[in-house]
């Protein structure tokens, strides 16, 4: 631990470079805080994400949960690693007593903190108490709802024909990282007037010409520009080019009639070329060249130029004004929305907050203060200035006073800034470092500025590469590895257009490394899947799924793409088009997919003949007439389905109980049952919150992204893909980033220039200032996408692989990469493929890895720790005991998923079981006695059922296994291992009473209380 971080008296801003220990660098702090006396909770860590939030309270909470266990000699021993001496022992503990109540340490997104200040403080808000936070889905249906609102005004009709001259798809402007940018610009220019003064003033129009229409406003620009002088020349040239036959004067002697007939469509030819390049040659050729015609044309070219400058000024304005008085209307719609159906979003609850803040209530910045002490601040350099913002107002007074106590942590990395699209601003991070720094200084605290460079993920040769490419923009950074200095390769390999595919070529790499077991985690083992991390600069999904199918035919588990519109999937795309076809029977197209969909499976052949022969009439109504096609496949089915009339969550849970999942999950195996139970959670929710309509739903369901984001569960064996954003904070022996070549084209629809916002509508439209912030915010780009891809290459523990394309565009990833002089071309490489390589493969023989064990490094446990107890030798009595137990927990988790899977079970069972370390017989045993209660008992897992239950109450938590509602009555059953000749404890069945009580008091229901004895299906109730 860092000398700086145990002086809990000073404030501390740690510049840590990837792979040195952030987390633990924060997770030290909180511990030199406790151990030296802070109260836990006025401590306040606020993290970038939840799931940072939890890793870091569950870190944390395991050092006082681990010494609670420990003897006295132990807890002394662990003080000294981390630096403190045996006289803390006894805080240590008083915290180890602390640690599960609820007054600890505050780890929590700056959302989450932001939104628990408003829920103490309400009134003082201004907020209607009760107010709910909105999901994504919710956001985007408002906001589209407010759309549709806003463009059907007929006094806003003039300003969306302007919109519409440049686009169609107003609805791609409102993205979610402008909705905070457009809601601070309103905040400045509320109203029409105000939004046309700034525009007029920005472009120096008169205000006057923006009210006219603007054809008329063009009519006297054209009017200015065709007055006397500028005749005069447009003659004189005329003239002096009629001596000239040849095609060039003439081209130009057309083009100036045209002009002076008043025609000037054409004039912009005067200037440029056809693809909108300045014209390099000459007008007019020698025959007629005079310094009279020079001079004419040159005035002619100049006017001109003004003309189309001033046009361009007017539409850039007309366009800007037009624009943003049309989004002011619908953010306006938007916020009455939510206000109607009582909800707030994210960017809600961090302006209510600062709001709050600001107001400077003289007993809410008192109470505010008086409950935190210390903040920590993680990932610093994606903080938005708003999230700044609420940290300057919450921590203001700290520095109020001489040799403040009171103390800020921030840790950070500015090369490693990459959300800007969610408000990050990497600006700030060394300008709040200034702020923070002096207000420390001004008070008297000491203030340590830290920088932390030495890696304890990556081996040395990945650390050199990394400095190397990143040398003239990091250019002060320099990494050190602390484990293997000169270990560690990377390979970029380069394909050419008609060679060897990259999904082919990614699962073969993937193969062989696992194949030759190199050597991982500091060559304590060879490679598994799991130590496979894929990574995309933007997210291919089909790319990334022919890369799992390559995968899954080498038998090579992988987890899935990390997020997944669920509209993608296979298996929810043959549901909706089932519902769709139920919605029109007789859309052939629509038909005809699903008889090839697994619902029905018919073969290519049939599917044809019936096509061809069906003539005029519909496929439907062709096939039920044709008795071979009738008796082969399940047309019945279809028959049935389009005579029900059912809401949408009836729809599908009808059609999938009916046989649909059988035949889905047969063929898309048993993965898809994930995809098909969120699926039905949408349908569930969209009916609940709009309308239990089918085709209301079809409609809504194409137009809005349901993007399901999958966990990963880091003991699963398997091979991860995901973009370069997903991956921070995570890390594997293996990075392989599989769309080097890929380069951005996605453009810019708002320019920020300060606080003012622009219309990047079209570059020719564009002023020379606002091309100016358009290339500044390009080059603001730039610079984030090459921090992306120090984030991607920081993954990497000993293997990095780049794969990309020699053709590659400049601003690729690759381009930049094959620049490092560190590269050599590899000697042995094929021709498919071009390689080249820094630091060589160190070839290990190791043990056949057993593919049940599962590796888990956080769980290792050193041999020192044994050393505090004396162990005792286990007897078999013991051990046959823990399996007994072990065994039990095994078949409640199989228990708790019976009424999701029901009789599916089995296709999800492994994955329920991987975690239990029991035999491959004792799991089939487990699942057998599971499917058996189930077969008995059905009526304990109708839809009512509910698994695992938490509830809270008179301050204490409690778990049911299973709740029930059976012929309307609850049911309060637990499952208990074992037959019914054992007894059953009397404290065991004053348990389930409390659970009996807390239930009826919570639920107002009675409940009645069951055992479920496992063994032999038996349920006893309890009185």
């Amino acid at each position: 631990m860092l000398r700086e971080i145990q002086d809990i008296h000073a404030s501390l801003w740690i510049s840590a470079s990837a792979g040195t220990g952030k987390t633990k660098s924060l997770i030290d702090r909180i511990l030199s805080l406790l151990l030296n006396g802070s109260i836990p909770s006025r401590i306040l860590c606020l993290t970038y994400t939840k799931a940072a939030a939890v890793e870091m309270s569950e870190r944390l909470n395991d050092y006082f949960i681990n010494a609670a266990k420990m003897t006295d000699a132990g807890v002394i021993q662990e003080l000294q690693d981390m630096g403190f001496s045996e006289r803390y022992l006894k805080r240590m503990r008083e915290l180890s007593q602390l640690v599960l109540q609820q007054d600890w340490v505050k780890i929590q997104t700056i959302h989450s903190f932001a939104y628990s200040i408003i829920q103490k403080f309400p009134l003082e808000t201004g907020l209607l108490p009760g107010m709910k936070q909105c999901e994504d889905h919710e956001k985007t249906q408002l906001l589209m709802e407010a759309f549709c609102f806003v463009v059907k005004q007929p006094d806003l009709k003039s300003h969306l024909s302007i919109i519409a001259r440049h686009t169609l798809s107003l609805t791609n402007i409102l993205q979610d990282h402008t909705l905070m940018q457009l809601r601070k610009f309103f905040g400045r220019y509320s109203t029409q007037s105000d939004i046309k003064r700034l525009f007029s003033t920005y472009f120096n129009i008169n205000i006057d010409d923006i009210d006219q229409p603007y054809e008329e406003v063009a009519l006297k620009l054209k009017k200015e520009l065709l007055n006397q002088d500028f005749r005069n020349c447009l003659s004189s040239a005329i003239k002096r080019l009629e001596l000239s036959s040849k095609s060039t004067d003439c081209d130009t002697r057309s083009l100036l009639t045209q002009i002076s007939n008043g025609n000037l469509d054409n004039m912009r030819k005067l200037i440029y070329t056809e693809n909108g390049s300045l014209r390099a040659r000459q007008l007019y050729t020698k025959d007629v060249e005079s310094n009279e015609l020079r001079n004419a044309i040159e005035k002619i070219k100049q006017d001109v130029d003004k003309y189309f400058e001033k046009k361009n000024i007017l539409e850039s304005a007309n366009a800007n004004i037009s624009l943003f008085i049309v989004l002011n209307k619908i953010i306006q719609h938007f916020s009455e929305n939510k206000i109607v159906k009582h909800i707030m979003d994210f960017d809600d609850i961090i302006i209510a907050t600062i709001e709050l803040l600001q107001n400077n209530i003289d007993w809410v910045m008192y109470k505010i203060d008086q409950s935190i002490d210390h903040v920590l601040v993680d990932e610093a350099q994606d903080t938005s200035p708003e999230q700044w913002k609420i940290i300057e107002l919450i921590t203001d007074d700290f520095f109020s006073v001489s040799n403040s106590q009171k103390t800020i942590f921030i840790v950070g990395d500015e090369k490693q800034s990459i959300y800007s699209f969610q408000g990050a601003d990497v600006s700030l991070f060394n300008k709040m470092k200034s702020v923070f720094k002096d207000k420390a200084k001004g008070c008297g605290q000491k203030f340590y500025d830290i920088n932390l460079n030495t890696s304890y993920r990556s081996d040395g040769a990945i650390l050199k590469f990394v400095d190397d490419v990143f040398k003239t923009d990091f250019p002060n950074v320099h990494h050190v590895s602390s484990k293997n200095e000169n270990k560690g390769v990377v390979e970029v390999i380069s394909f050419s257009n008609d060679g060897v595919a990259l999904p082919e070529y990614t699962a073969q790499l993937i193969a062989d490394a696992i194949q030759r077991q190199l050597p991982v985690k500091n060559y304590a083992r060879g490679a598994q899947p799991q130590d496979f991390l894929i990574l995309f600069r933007h997210r291919d999904i089909e790319t990334m799924n022919k890369i799992c199918s390559e995968l899954q035919k080498m038998h090579i588990p992988v987890s899935g793409i990390d997020r997944v519109p669920l509209k993608d999937e296979l298996v929810v795309e043959d549901l909706v088009t089932l519902a769709q076809f139920v919605e029109n029977p007789h859309d052939d197209l629509t038909c005809a997919r699903v008889l090839k969909s697994p619902i029905i499976s018919m073969s290519e052949d049939d599917l044809m003949n019936l096509c061809l022969s069906r003539q005029t009439e519909t496929l439907w109504n062709y096939l039920l007439s044709d008795p071979k096609i009738l008796s082969k496949y399940d047309i019945e089915s279809l028959k049935r389905y389009t005579q029900l009339r059912l809401s949408t969550f009836s729809f599908f849970e009808t059609i999938l109980i009916d046989g649909v999942k059988d035949k889905l999950v047969h063929h898309f195996g048993g993965k898809s049952l994930m995809m098909i139970n969120e699926f039905l959670n949408v349908c569930f929710n969209y009916e609940k919150e709009y309308s239990p309509l089918l085709s209301e739903f079809l409609r809504w369901f194409r137009h809005f992204d349901q993007t399901i984001k999958k966990e990963y569960n880091g003991s699963c064996n398997e091979v991860r893909l995901m973009t370069a954003h997903s991956s921070k904070g995570l890390q594997a022996p293996f990075v392989i980033i599989a769309d080097a070549h890929f380069v951005s084209s996605k453009g810019m629809h708002i320019l920020q220039d300060k606080e003012n916002l622009f219309w990047n509508f079209n570059k020719k439209y564009l002023t020379n200032s606002v091309l100016q912030i358009l290339k500044n915010q390009i080059n603001l780009r730039n610079q984030e996408s090459t921090r992306l891809l120090y984030v991607a290459m920081t993954r990497a523990e000993s293997y990095l692989y780049i794969l990309g394309n020699e053709d590659s565009k400049d601003g690729s990833w690759y381009k930049k990469i094959r620049k490092s002089s560190l590269l050599t071309p590899d000697e042995s490489q094929n021709t498919e493929v071009n390689k080249f390589r820094y630091g060589e493969y160190d070839w290990r023989e190791f043990p056949k890895i057993v593919e049940d064990v599962q590796h888990n490094d956080d769980m290792y446990i050193p041999d020192w720790y044994y050393q505090k107890f004396q162990i005792a030798e286990i007897s078999e009595k013991q051990q046959e005991m823990d399996k007994y137990m072990l065994f039990g927990e095994c078949v409640h988790a199989l228990l708790s998923n019976v009424s999701t899977y029901r009789e599916d079970l089995s296709l999800i069972s492994d994955e329920i079981m991987i975690q239990f370390n029991l035999s491959h017989e004792d799991k089939s045993r487990a699942l057998q006695m599971a499917n058996q209660v189930y077969k008995k008992l059905p009526f304990l897992f109708n839809n009512s059922a509910k698994s695992e239950v938490t509830f809270f109450y008179n301050g204490k938590e409690g778990r049911i296994d299973h709740i029930v509602t059976v012929q309307n009555e609850t049911w309060i059953i637990d499952w208990k291992s074992g037959t019914p000749d054992e007894t059953i404890p009397e404290a065991y069945k004053e348990q389930l009473r409390l659970y009996q009580s807390a239930y009826e008091n919570i639920k107002h229901i009675r409940a009645r209380i069951a055992v479920v004895w496992v063994q032999n299906q038996t349920l006893i109730e309890i009185h």
